[in-house]
């Protein structure tokens, strides 16, 4: 590989680690790993968002590179809106079941003749056969969401871009390493983003609750941000 390439190369996985930091990018994943379902390996949640946001731009990028089109931008737009209408489900859904995910029951015991009662927390049983179910489906929810967000924003318009790059063998390339900065920096992220909980371990119910409040909050305000930019901006192209 001469010097051009790899300057080429480097600068791919370089623009692939600062993509993996849009906002819509760092709302989903601190939703998804906040979960209780993932907290525990939020490494593996990076990696499968990682590998669905490269399917999608290699898919498309074979697609428009090789019959040398553009994306139309309608397109773009509406797979924008739902990519910020997911960021936005994801931190509802994130924000509720952190107001339900424990329930209080008072237990009865006695000593000798006295009978006490004790609160304990306790998960509830609809919240025990959710995470149950949320296993199976623990790599299929980032998987996806990284194909959306393959499919939207500036990674498309980077494939607007490479259309026009003479050799499609170097197009891919560079969207092969492209996707794989993204994919390391998602990594990165998404052990920084749920350390405090690795750090708690569930030792701290309340700071716990608290954690993920702040995350599903922050998550359905960037998400409702997004859709709301979408629309402005597709309104401005096709009024």
């Amino acid at each position: 590989m001469d010097l051009a390439g790899f300057s080429l190369l480097s600068l791919a996985f370089a623009m692939g680690v600062r993509h993996a930091f849009d906002a819509d990018h760092l709302a989903a994943i601190i939703a998804m790993v906040s979960h209780n379902d993932v907290a525990r390996k939020p490494w593996s949640t990076g990696l499968m968002w990682g590998a669905g946001h490269a399917t999608a731009l290699l898919i498309i990028g074979l697609v428009f590179i090789n019959i040398d089109s553009e994306i139309p931008q309608w397109t773009s737009h509406l797979f924008e809106f739902g990519a910020a209408t997911v960021v936005m489900f994801l931190g509802v859904r994130l924000f509720s079941r952190a107001f339900r995910a424990d329930q209080i029951h008072l237990h009865t015991h006695s000593h000798g003749q006295q009978e006490h009662a004790h609160p304990h927390m306790h998960r509830t049983g609809h919240d025990q056969m959710a995470n149950e179910e949320g296993q199976h489906a623990v790599h299929l929810q980032p998987y996806a969401v990284g194909v959306l967000h393959g499919l939207a924003g500036s990674a498309a318009m980077l494939l607007v871009l490479l259309s026009k790059v003479p050799d499609y063998r170097i197009a891919i390339a560079y969207v092969i390493v492209f996707s794989i900065g993204a994919a390391v920096a998602m990594v990165g992220m998404s052990v920084a983003l749920a350390m405090p909980l690795l750090l708690d371990l569930g030792n701290r119910p309340a700071f716990s609750k608290i954690f993920r409040l702040l995350a599903g909050s922050a998550s359905t305000a960037v998400g409702i941000s997004l859709m709301g930019q979408v629309l402005i901006d597709a309104g401005i192209q096709f009024g």
